[in-house]
Protein backbone atom coordinates (compact mmCIF):
# COMPACT_ATOMS: atom_id res chain seq x y z
CA UNK A 1 0.00 0.00 0.00
CA UNK A 2 2.89 2.18 0.18
CA UNK A 3 3.87 2.53 -3.64
CA UNK A 4 0.34 2.63 -4.16
CA UNK A 5 -0.18 5.79 -1.99
CA UNK A 6 3.06 6.96 -2.97
CA UNK A 7 2.27 6.85 -6.55
CA UNK A 8 -1.00 8.25 -5.79
CA UNK A 9 0.29 11.48 -4.32
CA UNK A 10 2.88 11.85 -6.88
CA UNK A 11 -0.49 12.31 -9.22
CA UNK A 12 -2.58 14.23 -6.93
CA UNK A 13 0.42 16.55 -6.17
CA UNK A 14 0.64 16.97 -10.51
CA UNK A 15 -2.93 17.48 -10.74
CA UNK A 16 -2.42 20.28 -8.12
CA UNK A 17 0.12 21.78 -9.77
CA UNK A 18 -1.40 21.78 -13.36
CA UNK A 19 -4.21 24.31 -11.80
CA UNK A 20 -1.89 27.30 -12.12
CA UNK A 21 -3.66 28.49 -14.80
CA UNK A 22 -7.06 27.88 -13.84
CA UNK A 23 -9.37 30.49 -13.33
CA UNK A 24 -10.41 29.29 -9.95
CA UNK A 25 -7.08 28.20 -9.47
CA UNK A 26 -7.37 27.82 -5.50
CA UNK A 27 -10.28 25.60 -5.20
CA UNK A 28 -8.87 22.88 -7.54
CA UNK A 29 -5.85 23.09 -5.71
CA UNK A 30 -7.02 22.50 -3.05
CA UNK A 31 -9.20 19.62 -4.16
CA UNK A 32 -6.32 18.11 -5.40
CA UNK A 33 -3.60 18.96 -2.49
CA UNK A 34 -5.33 17.95 0.33
CA UNK A 35 -5.55 14.30 -0.57
CA UNK A 36 -2.00 14.43 -2.01
CA UNK A 37 -1.11 15.12 1.44
CA UNK A 38 -3.00 12.89 2.78
CA UNK A 39 -1.35 10.13 0.68
CA UNK A 40 1.87 11.15 1.25
CA UNK A 41 1.51 10.81 4.74
CA UNK A 42 0.25 7.41 4.57
CA UNK A 43 2.67 6.49 1.97
CA UNK A 44 6.25 7.90 3.56
CA UNK A 45 5.11 8.07 7.49
CA UNK A 46 2.11 6.10 8.06
CA UNK A 47 2.52 5.92 12.20
CA UNK A 48 1.72 9.56 11.90
CA UNK A 49 -2.06 8.26 10.88
CA UNK A 50 -2.60 6.21 14.11
CA UNK A 51 -1.06 8.39 16.72
CA UNK A 52 -2.54 11.68 15.67
CA UNK A 53 -6.20 12.26 16.75
CA UNK A 54 -5.64 15.68 15.29
CA UNK A 55 -4.96 14.55 11.51
CA UNK A 56 -6.96 11.53 11.53
CA UNK A 57 -10.02 13.91 12.28
CA UNK A 58 -8.97 16.15 9.47
CA UNK A 59 -8.84 13.12 7.28
CA UNK A 60 -12.40 12.30 8.40
CA UNK A 61 -13.89 16.03 7.66
CA UNK A 62 -12.46 16.22 4.17
CA UNK A 63 -14.04 12.75 3.50
CA UNK A 64 -16.83 13.75 4.73
CA UNK A 65 -16.70 17.32 3.50
CA UNK A 66 -15.82 15.51 -0.37
CA UNK A 67 -18.72 12.86 0.65
CA UNK A 68 -21.38 15.59 1.06
CA UNK A 69 -20.14 17.50 -1.71
CA UNK A 70 -20.32 14.93 -3.95
CA UNK A 71 -24.32 13.66 -2.87
CA UNK A 72 -24.80 17.60 -3.34
CA UNK A 73 -23.51 18.05 -7.04
CA UNK A 74 -23.66 15.11 -8.43
CA UNK A 75 -27.87 15.40 -9.24
CA UNK A 76 -27.63 18.35 -11.23
CA UNK A 77 -24.49 17.20 -12.85
CA UNK A 78 -26.06 13.91 -13.71
CA UNK A 79 -28.49 15.18 -16.75
CA UNK A 80 -25.41 17.46 -18.30
CA UNK A 81 -22.90 15.40 -17.89
CA UNK A 82 -21.79 15.64 -21.98
CA UNK A 83 -21.45 19.39 -21.22
CA UNK A 84 -18.69 19.39 -18.50
CA UNK A 85 -15.75 20.60 -19.28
Amino acid sequence: MRYVNGFLCLCLALFAIAQYNDPDFLLWFLIYAVPAGFTGIAAFRPWLLHRSRALMTGFWVCFALAALGTIYYWPSQWQNWIHIE
